[in-house]
């Protein structure tokens, strides 16, 4: 009985597709747990900033890499239902924050928010004005920018550090 010319080849191509697919599986893991992850924007909480529809990438590298910062906006995996928001971070571990007369106070100054309107306010509805945030060593305070209408900081609380998933890079 003769064998086929073509079995060690077709062997062959089998372990090729294999190796290949093994390998694609291994890349989209990486990716996405340390790649860009698309977003699309709903809701309307970072209004005008992000609108609803638009599609953005969570660059969870550059999160890695540099760290979070003031002004950040990043995507954030909430508490309760698993599912994913969007907010900016206008407060760091161990900062102390303020509301008073519609503003953020910072460390004791007022925080400056050059990518708000003119004439947004920011109210607490939750605490006193006079009440200071302390932060602690892994938490950060968030909030949207559509600060009338945003489920943020102001009303769930800090959000620990493990819950921040990537940041969105500003255009």
């Amino acid at each position: 009985m003769m064998k086929s010319v073509f079995t060690k080849p077709i062997r062959w191509r089998g372990g090729t597709l294999l190796c290949l697919g093994l390998w694609a599986a291994l890349s989209f893991a990486v990716c996405s747990r340390y790649g860009a992850k698309p977003i699309v924007i709903s809701g309307e909480s970072m209004t005008p900033t992000l609108q609803p529809g638009e599609i953005r990438l969570a660059h969870r590298w550059l999160a890695l890499l540099q760290g979070y910062h003031r002004g950040d906006i990043a995507l954030i995996r909430d508490r309760d239902d698993n599912q994913f928001s969007i907010k900016r971070i206008v407060a760091l571990p161990h900062d102390q924050l303020q509301f008073k007369n519609g503003s953020v106070y910072l460390n004791g100054r007022v925080l400056m928010e050059p990518y708000l309107p003119k004439d947004v306010t920011t109210l607490n509805p939750r605490r006193a004005a006079e009440n200071v945030i302390e932060l602690g060593s892994d938490e950060f305070f968030v909030l949207g920018d559509n600060r009338e209408i945003s489920l943020d900081s102001r009303y769930l609380g800090p959000v620990p550090g493990n819950r921040l998933l990537g940041k969105l890079r500003s255009r």
